[in-house]
């Protein structure tokens, strides 16, 4: 008999938790944490995450397969000098987002917005592919599987991220399927009714059908018809700023639909420390029952600190506090559907 080795890390002190337990813990070899996350149940039986890296360049893989003791697997370098935080797949393909954000360390362009992998062999993926857009890459983007992905990313003749549909059926060669952007984006273009230059977060939710995406793209939450995939054209929006927060894009970060009951999760990330600094940020429900006319229906009360704590709320302990994520790979089956519970990350 031969024990199995351990390869769970020692869990780090200062952590808490209410109704939930906390089962295992990876250091990630050294290297620093991680940040977007997709899950993938590999052909080999065994379940592995793909994390991308914000304050290193490169993306990490973890075998979860026995939660209690996850085995880090290996660190893959990304182009020194930028953000490599944004992942997603489904089957054997992960694309991973190029993004020149402030935590970038160099001013040279973005090489390419997106990297497209075959994670066939979890363990050992190979670039086969990648796609260049602007200088300043892309940002959050979304592969439900099949013929397309969504990005949100820079393209030249454009100011800001915008939407892009790219075909990816054939991995080492993929191309641009369609585009859509606010009015304004464009050179030479004026933003319509006074609105702010437009930016989009990501990602892009595509409906099963494959017919409609929900989307937050500043400063609104908005729903597009891609029956036409080269023409995606507008079906209704839903202004959120102003009232709320007004912090470029990721003032509408979030859209995550329950398409079955034609509902959207929508949410800002907040960006002051403090929360007498900018308007309220938001974490809430659209019905989007007739997407011409979404409505707001209802706000998420705010996390509250447990008892006992030496401040009232999580505004009185300072720092930046609101919303940030949710789960958006809603597409892998591999990933628990949409249920009665949301788990949201807030700083």
């Amino acid at each position: 008999f031969t024990a199995a080795p351990a390869f769970a890390d020692p869990i780090p002190p200062g952590w808490e938790a209410s109704h939930l337990q906390l089962v295992g813990f990876s250091g990630l070899g050294g290297h620093s944490a991680a940040f977007k996350l997709a899950i993938t149940h590999a052909k080999n039986g065994r379940w592995y995450i793909f994390m991308g890296h914000s304050f290193e360049p490169g993306w990490s893989i973890l075998d979860v397969t026995d939660p209690k003791n996850p085995r880090y697997v290996k660190y893959m370098p990304g182009p020194v000098g930028f953000s490599t935080s944004q992942v997603t797949l489904h089957g054997d393909l992960l694309i991973t987002g190029v993004d020149h954000l402030q935590t970038s360390t160099t001013n040279a362009p973005v090489e390419n917005s997106v990297l497209l992998w075959d994670i066939s062999d979890p363990e050992n993926p190979k670039q086969l592919s990648g796609w260049k857009g602007g200088a300043n890459g892309s940002h959050r983007n979304s592969y439900p599987g099949g013929k397309y992905a969504y990005l949100a990313s820079t393209v030249p003749g454009f100011n800001g991220r915008i939407l892009v549909i790219l075909d990816v059926s054939d991995p080492k060669h993929p191309v641009v399927a369609g585009q859509w952007w606010q009015p304004g984006q464009k050179d030479g273009e004026t933003p319509l009714g006074g609105k702010k230059m437009s930016s989009l977060h990501g990602p892009a939710n595509a409906s099963p059908d494959g017919k409609m995406i929900s989307v937050a793209y500043y400063p609104d939450i908005v729903n597009l018809d891609i029956s036409d995939i080269a023409h995606p054209k507008l079906i209704g929006s839903l202004t959120m700023t102003p009232p709320f927060t007004d912090n470029g894009a990721q003032s509408e970060h979030t859209v995550l639909p329950f398409w079955d009951r034609k509902l959207l999760y929508v949410s800002s990330e907040a960006s002051a420390s403090g929360c007498d600094i900018e308007p309220l940020n938001y974490a809430g429900f659209v019905d989007n029952s007739n997407p011409a006319k979404p409505r707001l229906i209802s706000i998420f009360p705010p996390p509250r600190p447990p008892a006992g704590k030496p401040y009232k709320d999580f505004c009185d302990k300072g720092g930046r506090f609101g919303p940030h994520n949710v789960n958006q790979e809603i597409h892998n089956p591999d990933v628990m559907p949409n249920g009665n519970t949301l788990y949201i990350a807030y700083f």
